[in-house]
C-alpha cells in the first residue's frame, strides 16, 4: 500500500521505530503467538481431526495428495520461525534469546520440532490414503502426540521467558 514501509522493515526494526512494533518483545511475542497457532492446528485440527473422524475429506489437500507435504512444510515454518532463518539464510531468532537464558530448553525445543517433523515422515503416504488404514494408526497417533508436546513445551517454556 501507497505511504506504508514494507512490512520487513517494521520487522525488523522493532523497539527501534517501528511503527508496527513498538518494542522487540511485541515483535517476539507475536512470532511465538504463530508458532503456538500453527502447532495447534496442525495437530488438533489439520490432522488430529481428520484422524479421530477417520476422514480423509478433511484433509485440507486431498485432491492433489498433498497434505502430508504441505504438514510437513508447517512444521519446518516453524523451526524457521523459531530459528529466525530460512533455509540457508541465518538470522536472529527466538532460539538465540531461549538459549541466552536456558540453554537447555531451546535444545529440548529444537529437538522436540526435529522430532515432530520426523514423526510426520514416518506417515506413509499419500496420507488421504493411509489415514484410515490401521497399520497406520500409530504412526498418526505419534505424530500428534509429538506435535502436542511441542506445543505443550513451547508455551510453558518459550512463552513465559517472553511475558518477563
Amino acid at each position: 500500500m501507497e505511504g506504508l514501509p514494507p512490512f520487513r522493515e517494521g520487522w525488523v526494526r522493532a523497539g527501534e521505530g517501528s511503527n508496527s512494533y513498538l518494542t522487540l518483545q511485541a515483535a517476539a511475542e507475536e512470532i511465538a503467538q504463530g508458532i503456538l497457532g500453527m502447532l495447534d492446528e496442525l495437530g488438533n485440527v489439520k490432522i488430529g481431526e481428520a484422524f479421530a473422524r477417520q476422514n480423509p475429506f478433511l484433509l485440507e489437500s486431498r485432491f492433489a495428495h498433498h497434505s502430508l507435504p504441505e504438514f510437513q512444510a508447517n512444521v519446518r515454518s516453524v523451526q524457521y520461525a523459531y530459528l529466525g532463518g530460512f533455509r540457508d539464510r541465518k538470522g536472529r531468532g527466538l532460539s538465540q534469546f531461549v538459549r541466552g537464558i536456558n540453554p537447555d530448553l531451546d535444545t529440548q525445543i529444537q529437538a522436540e520440532f526435529q522430532a515432530a517433523a520426523a514423526a510426520l515422515q514416518r506417515i506413509p503416504a499419500p496420507i488421504e490414503k493411509s489415514l484410515c488404514d490401521a497399520n497406520a494408526r500409530s504412526s498418526f497417533t505419534a505424530a500428534i502426540e509429538q506435535i502436542q508436546r511441542a506445543f505443550d513445551s513451547f508455551s510453558q517454556g518459550v512463552v513465559p521467558l517472553l511475558q518477563q
